[in-house]
């Protein structure tokens, strides 16, 4: 698995993963996100659907997708990074939250086509990610932001230019965490 040098432990891609529609084939039977003969479709024939449903535990964490919006075409050039965004909604959502990011189709994820980072809570201030200029800042009553280098998706394989992303709190779901639906999006 890819990972970023952080402290904390590394998870396997599957434990955030729970269910999905996409078979990763090209028969038109895996939610319209390859066209027929193999070739990625034009962005608007994309489909934008949360392959990982939002989903709040008992303990009243509340993590949502703030940005980028879902299906959004993302700009590296404009500011040398691009930020992907959550929030708590003001509960407490107990760290170190789980950063998600993935390729497409769904069916690779399990091959480790994405990877998962592990995001201590910090004072606000950003805190650098790995050598490459990425960074995050993640507060565990507010929410969090990575900042992420388009040298980061290097090894990140997609079928159509889509990639998906999401957050968890630190706790599974049986145990009161909670996971922000998962977001599209594909690079300009």
């Amino acid at each position: 698995m890819r990972c970023f040098a952080t402290a904390g432990r590394i998870l396997s891609l599957a434990l955030i993963v729970a269910c999905s529609g996409d078979d990763g084939g090209t028969d038109g039977n895996d939610n319209g996100n390859d066209d027929a003969d193999g070739s990625a479709p034009d962005a608007a024939s994309i489909a934008c659907d949360s392959l990982i449903p939002r989903q709040f535990g008992s303990g009243g964490c509340r993590l949502v997708l703030v940005s980028p919006a879902n299906c959004e075409a993302v700009d590296f050039s404009r500011l040398g990074y691009v930020e992907f965004a959550w929030s708590t909604e003001t509960t407490f959502c107990e760290g170190p939250h789980k950063f998600f990011l993935a390729g497409h189709p769904s069916a690779t994820w399990e091959a480790d086509n994405g990877f998962l980072i592990d995001l201590a809570s910090t004072d606000g201030s950003f805190v650098a990610l790995g050598n490459r200029g990425s960074q995050y800042a993640m507060t565990r009553n507010i929410g969090g932001v990575v900042r992420l280098v388009e040298a980061d998706l290097e090894g990140i394989t997609t079928t159509t230019g889509q990639y998906h992303w999401t957050v968890a709190g630190f706790f599974a779901l049986e145990n009161g965490g909670s996971v922000a639906g998962s977001g599209t999006f594909t690079v300009r």
